[in-house]
């Protein structure tokens, strides 16, 4: 595609800067603070993160007006909902949101050449966000870091919205 007869830059970066206070040395005061380049994913993306961590869906109940089930009028069959309150689902959410929040930051640091990890994709996809995870919690990194980072990661790819922003802090607010 051609915007004003060129071709577009397809990619777009976020500088990121998390703010550590700085030190002395020798007399001298060293900047501490750590940067992190964040670029753009390809469009379609968060479809391939949706098949790598799929969302889990919560367990289907029947509704109950005194300990009995509802039943439709039409069929007779129980009226059912989604359980959206189950502890089991919720765990299961917050886990998925996780790993899909930690696999984006991953590929959005890829081409930052400051940035290596020591964990390598593989067969299990959860164990490897566990392991990117792992490694940024190791490296020092906070539950408000790892917010800022979601955040840079929405930013430079224009995922603004409130289900992004309800599942970021549905996470922090358990994360911490």
């Amino acid at each position: 595609m051609k915007l004003n007869g060129k071709n577009l830059e397809a990619s777009s970066t976020k500088e990121v800067v998390l703010y550590r206070p700085p030190t002395m040395v020798d007399g001298k005061e060293v900047d501490n603070c750590i940067r992190f380049v964040f670029s753009a994913m390809p469009m379609g993306f968060e479809k391939d993160i949706e098949k790598i961590y799929p969302s889990p869906k919560p367990p289907r109940n029947p509704l109950l007006k005194n300990n009995r089930a509802v039943r439709d009028k039409g069929t007779g069959e129980p009226v059912m909902f989604k359980d959206f309150d189950n502890e089991q689902y919720r765990e299961k959410d917050r886990i998925c949101v996780k790993h899909q929040f930690t696999y984006y930051i991953y590929r959005s640091l890829e081409n930052d050449p400051n940035v290596e990890f020591d964990a390598e994709p593989g067969e299990d996809m959860d164990a490897f966000a566990d392991a990117i995870y792992e490694e940024l919690k190791q490296a020092g990194l906070t539950s408000g870091d790892f917010g800022e980072m979601v955040n840079s990661v929405t930013e430079v790819n224009n995922l603004k919205g409130k289900a992004i922003e309800e599942a970021m802090e549905g996470f922090l607010s358990e994360s911490q």
